[in-house]
């Protein structure tokens, strides 16, 4: 059984009906999945859990035609306030794949891919690894912005305090020179007052 870090995080969101996509989502099958019966409800366990892929089994999206957009479109607009920093992909279960044109309609609405009934577990672990490698991608890219971030901070207090080092010394030689100055003043003072040469 795969270790709980390598397990997909998978929320699905549509009528469980029984318990054959227990077995199906299960951890033995790679993932910690979910269940929601609506969109509304999704968004919320959304919140908590942060899956990596959101599916959505919604019968009346299942056939893929021009009235399916509209619920299509209200389904993945649930999930339209939750602030998520890694993106999860958002998968629909369709009858047949749809058409080109229905396709970047869907695309348009938020959804990253499609999967034809019946459910094959292989498909799904196939395509969820795809987007996962996607992700870690972009973690990779966002931990390195950070740690040049981490640099440039400290590149910049280096630049400042050795800007303040500078000054300080600039003005202890200043300090000295006048100290210089002012102890030639007093010997030559001291001489003209003794008339003997003082090194």
């Amino acid at each position: 059984m795969p270790m709980d870090k390598d397990l997909i995080s998978l929320l699905y969101v549509g009528d469980k009906g029984s318990d054959d996509l227990s077995a199906l989502f299960s951890k033995a099958n790679g993932f910690a999945a979910h269940f929601s019966s609506s969109a509304r409800e999704g968004s919320r366990k959304a919140v908590n859990k942060l899956p990596d892929i959101i599916l959505i089994d919604d019968p009346g999206t299942r056939v893929v035609n021009p009235s399916a957009i509209l619920p299509a479109k209200d389904n993945i607009n649930a999930f339209g306030n939750i602030q998520f920093r890694f993106q999860p992909a958002f998968f629909l279960m369709v009858e047949k794949f749809p058409e080109f044109d229905m396709r970047m309609k869907l695309h348009d609405l938020g959804y990253d891919e499609f999967l034809v009934l019946p459910m094959s577990e292989k498909e799904l672990h196939y395509k969820s690894r795809i987007f996962l490698e996607k992700k870690n991608l972009e973690q990779k890219q966002i931990s390195r912005e950070l740690k040049l971030q981490k640099a440039f901070h400290y590149l910049d207090q280096f630049k400042k305090e050795l800007k303040a080092t500078k000054k300080q010394l600039v003005q202890e030689k200043n300090s000295l020179n006048n100290a210089l100055k002012q102890k030639r003043k007093i010997l030559q003072t001291m001489k003209k007052i003794s008339g003997f040469n003082i090194l």
